[in-house]
């Protein structure tokens, strides 16, 4: 064991020795008397995750000290009560963006409703809640659940001046359909659950997404290969109370969830085929070579699906998919921890 201590320890002052060499010819060739660098290195990274429950409908007031209070539960889980720390903010619903620490919700999607939100700051109302705790520097990167960003050409975006160099433009898809766009695709199912939301008439992507289709009664025997699945499907309908459910009813429900699953893939494969192919004609290319990051439970489960919807609608791209975990987290995590070098370089 002391052999090891003596070996991993002389292989990082061998590490850090050499590193310090190469930083001072850095700040030898900048002619610096002090330099401030930021040097990325590769190894493991443990990201704890702790999940809190979210009560769907409060007002302003409530929704914040809620996030605090959560906010402290972690430090105190932690053993960093009390503690000044940079805190990056991912807050996932539609925001009007035009400062690195500042967001305008536009307005709430995913069923969620707290009253008082709508038109303000998320940045600054979470920063009144903060001060409480004596947390300091809050940034806020947007984002939302069903979405999707891309490169767009600078000529073509109209609310910024200049025209040379791309900008990441955050889509906001889901409220694709507000204007009738979806209504020849929607079933009785898709209307019944957007007049029954707390928006009817908004974020029609959203919910042609998730939402059932129309399906046709099936009547077909449990194969021995399917007796599991069966199973389980069973298991779900009595854990709901429908205890009364029979072998039919398990696989009616299956070819159901089958065909739902279907048809969200395929709908997210169409929205992502529009974007790589628009990129591809900003380009005025023949073909596209594309890599797109994607995390989420339908491509985890349906990436065939939206492999061939793809190739189907866009076939002059060649989209490479890259699994991305927590892509919201990590980006808000990188725009803090660049918040904070840049924070730190103006002060010297």
């Amino acid at each position: 064991r002391r052999i090891c201590q003596i070996v991993s320890t002389r292989a990082a002052h061998l590490c850090a020795s050499t590193l310090a060499a190469v930083m001072r010819q850095i700040r030898d060739n900048k002619a610096a008397e002090k330099l401030r660098i930021t040097i990325g290195v590769d190894g493991s990274l443990n990201v704890l995750v702790i999940i809190f429950n979210f009560p769907l409908f409060l007002s302003v007031c409530q929704l914040f000290n809620h996030i605090v209070y959560c906010i402290a539960d972690f430090l105190d889980y932690r053993g960093m009560s009390g503690a000044s720390l940079p805190l990056g903010f991912t807050f996932s619903f539609p925001c009007d963006q035009t400062k690195l620490d500042e967001g305008i919700l536009l307005k709430w999607t995913k069923g969620f409703k707290a009253s008082g939100c709508e038109g303000k700051d998320v940045v600054k109302l979470l920063k009144e809640a903060v001060q409480v705790f004596c947390l300091l520097f809050v940034f806020f990167t947007p984002g939302t659940g069903t979405n999707a960003c891309y490169m767009e050409e600078m000529h073509n975006i109209e609310t910024v001046e200049g025209n040379e160099g791309r900008m990441c433009v955050n889509v906001e898809w889901g409220a694709f359909g507000e204007n009738g766009e979806l209504d020849d695709f929607c079933t009785e199912f898709d209307h019944a659950v957007d007049e029954s939301s707390n928006y009817p008439g908004k974020q029609r992507y959203v919910k042609i997404r998730n939402q059932i289709v129309q399906y046709g009664s099936l009547n077909c025997p449990c194969s021995h290969s399917d007796r599991l699945a069966m199973r389980q499907v069973r298991s779900i309908l009595q854990h709901l109370g429908l205890t009364g459910s029979t072998c039919d009813d398990s696989v009616l429900v299956k070819e159901v969830c089958s065909v739902v699953g279907r048809r969200a893939a395929q709908l997210c494969g169409a929205g992502l085929a529009a974007l790589v192919d628009k990129i591809r004609q900003n380009r005025n290319l023949n073909q596209l070579s594309i890599t797109v990051g994607v995390d989420g439970t339908l491509y985890k489960t349906h990436p065939q699906i939206m492999q061939e919807t793809l190739q189907d609608l866009a076939p002059q791209c060649e989209v490479t998919f890259l699994k991305s975990e927590d892509g919201s987290g990590k980006g808000a995590a990188l725009i803090t921890a660049v918040a904070c070098r840049l924070k730190s370089e103006q002060s010297l």
